[in-house]
């Protein structure tokens, strides 16, 4: 992810609604109230971006490379732990939290970037964790503007199939559940994977 000048994320952190309509009717937003509602320990938010889903976490801690959107988040989860970071280099102890989260997120990275991350959430998880996570469906990758409202902000996009995400989390040591699905935008919709994944018990 890139762009010219500081923190290009950060500038359109405020305006992602008026860009992509109301979060509330994104696939993400009743799969993260549904981990909220089963959830009793810490989750961790990937690139938890504004904080609109990070804001249903009742004990949440959200990670983000950018402090407009960390500034954002603040807003609107105010209880929640905000940590300025890179995803691909989570900063936590083993066996920290009961659940990760992701939001059209983990598209951004490289496959190669995705497997390494998700064998790191082997390590932060603790045993049974949940894993709720969003994926553009497809093929390939590439690099492209990501929105009108910032010119200056290129992002990775990876798209996946179900048997290449099935193989991408089992070979980390995840179970899984795939769920088709569409994301709505004002000027499009999008067919998506909604990923359910478990860390073993044991």
């Amino acid at each position: 992810m890139s762009g010219s000048g500081r923190d290009p994320w950060g500038k359109v952190a405020q305006r992602y609604e008026e860009a992509y309509g109301p979060k509330t009717a994104s696939p993400c937003w009743r799969r993260a109230q549904a981990l909220a509602e089963t959830t009793s320990g810490r989750v961790l938010d990937l690139a938890c971006g504004a904080g609109f889903e990070l804001s249903l976490f009742r004990d949440g801690v959200g990670i983000d490379s950018s402090p407009g959107m960390l500034a954002a988040a603040r807003q609107r989860a105010p209880d929640a732990a905000l940590v300025l970071g890179d995803m691909r280099q989570l900063p936590f102890q083993p066996h920290s939290f009961s659940a990760a989260y992701s939001c059209f997120a983990l598209i951004h990275l490289t496959k190669r970037e995705l497997s390494d991350l998700l064998g790191d959430l082997q390590r932060v998880l603790l045993p049974g964790a949940t894993v709720k996570s969003m994926f553009f469906a497809g093929t390939g990758e590439k690099d492209t503007g990501f929105s009108d409202l910032e010119p200056s902000l290129t992002a990775h996009y990876s798209y996946y199939q179900e048997d290449e995400l099935v193989a991408l989390f089992e070979d980390a040591g995840f179970s899984l559940s795939v769920e088709d699905d569409i994301l709505h935008e004002p000027r499009m919709s999008i067919s998506c994977l909604c990923v359910s994944a478990f860390k073993p018990a044991d």
